[in-house]
């Protein structure tokens, strides 16, 4: 009565055993001892093993996936892999394969890297996967179910050429696109210009000219050690700007390194009398300081001696005066000195050579402008920096100035 039990169990067993289940689509696992790589062509897969369950993409490179799970009742799970990477060229790259259960273990698993090569020859006659050791396999097909299969896997490929020439043309329009508008947007032009400290807060005197339309505004000691630097305020009447340290309490090493000559002693500041209070006089000597032609030359602070030529500007000016010391484009903004280390004015601009030569027919020489002193102290006024009237008399030689000059002078270079 027991055996009879036994027998009615295990036959309910394998009768439900016939309920099962599959993921993925079958395919000839034999075939693949016939992938060799970097030989067999993605074609070739497609003919021998039909399109992919899945598709997708591995470090750059399309990357084919068959996989197919059988399973029932009692648990016995069936299942083979095969993933396939292809070069650029449609060839495979590599390759691995994993099979559990009754499915083929024959060819072991190929790691990606060091998938073996194990084509044979016939492939690579015939165009397909018709080996001696498959045909077993292959001989289930009728001829027409082989033309249609073949069918099938060439348009499967010229859809595959034709979606990667598409993708290609439009990466190359887009590429010609962004070309084309690198093109049409003009690239960030940076200048630069003089300046001078005029108090210990950090706060510096240009021309409004040198900061006009400034995206971004730095100052410093050359072009390679800048901090940036906001601006205060502008006076376009007059071409003048007053620029501020951006911070002093989170300030950088070379925000600190620059601050520190705000204490040197030598440095007349706005504190203790910068600017002279008596306007330029015909003839006296002046000192020239700045960043002409910026870092072209020398990425050095250079000076130059000279005297005041006139007592007005351009266009009979009472707040320029006009002076033969050297100025050159780079200059604007720079610190005019006195013999006894007095600022007297701040460059402006020299006069334009060419235009002149066309209105008078002669080529001028040495004709360059200043701001007047005054002008200046009236402005530090206006922007809430009041100063004091300078008015050291004792004669300095010129490199005593170029020391002032080299410890005050900076250069102001602006990103727009």
């Amino acid at each position: 009565m027991f055996g009879n039990a036994k027998f009615s169990l295990l036959a309910l067993v394998f009768f439900l055993s016939g309920c099962s289940g599959t993921v993925g689509q079958n395919f000839n696992s034999s075939l693949v001892q016939n992938i060799q790589n970097n030989i067999t062509t993605q074609e070739e897969i497609l003919i021998g093993f039909g399109p992919p369950f899945k598709e997708g993409m591995h470090e750059g490179y399309i990357m084919w996936t068959y996989q197919f799970d059988k399973w029932d009742l009692l648990g016995s799970v069936k299942s083979k892999d095969l993933i396939i990477l292809f070069d650029e060229n449609n060839i495979v790259r590599a390759h691995r394969y994993t099979g559990t259960g009754d499915f083929p273990k024959d060819f072991g698993e190929y790691s990606i890297a060091e998938a073996p090569a194990i084509r044979t020859p016939s492939l690579h006659k015939s165009g397909n996967f018709d080996t001696n050791r498959d045909r077993r396999s292959t001989a289930r097909l009728s001829p027409s179910e082989e033309k249609q299969k073949k069918r099938e896997a060439d348009r499967f490929a010229r859809e595959r050429r034709l979606l990667e020439e598409e993708r290609k043309k439009l990466e190359a329009a887009e590429n010609r696109q962004r070309q084309a508008q690198a093109e049409k947007e003009p690239a960030p032009q940076s200048g630069s210009g003089s300046g001078f400290f005029v108090s210990k807060m950090g706060h510096v005197i240009t021309n409004a000219h040198v900061v006009h339309n400034c995206k971004k505004i730095t100052i410093g000691d050359n072009a390679n050690k800048q901090v940036p630097a906001e601006l205060v305020n502008t006076d376009r009447s007059n071409d003048l700007a007053l620029l501020k340290l951006s911070t002093l309490e989170m300030a950088s090493a070379e925000s600190k390194s620059l601050i520190q000559k705000l204490g040197i002693v030598i440095v007349p500041l706005a504190a203790n009398g910068l600017l002279r209070d008596e306007d330029v006089k015909l003839g006296e000597k002046v000192l020239v300081a700045g960043y002409p032609f910026g870092e072209l030359f020398s990425n050095t602070i250079k000076v130059t001696s000279g005297i005041v030529s006139a007592t007005r500007g351009a266009g009979d000016d009472s707040g320029q005066f006009q002076l033969d010391a050297a100025v050159q484009p780079g200059n604007s903004g720079g610190p005019i000195y006195d013999s006894g280390g007095n600022i007297v004015g701040v460059v402006i601009s020299q006069l334009d050579k060419l235009k002149m030569a066309k209105a008078i027919g002669s080529l001028p020489e040495n004709v360059n402008f200043g701001i007047k002193a005054s002008t200046v102290r009236q402005f530090l006024a206006s922007s809430g920096l009041p100063s004091k009237k300078s008015e050291r008399t004792e004669e300095k030689s010129t490199e005593q100035l170029a020391e002032i000059a080299q410890n005050q002078a900076l250069m102001v270079m602006c990103l727009q």
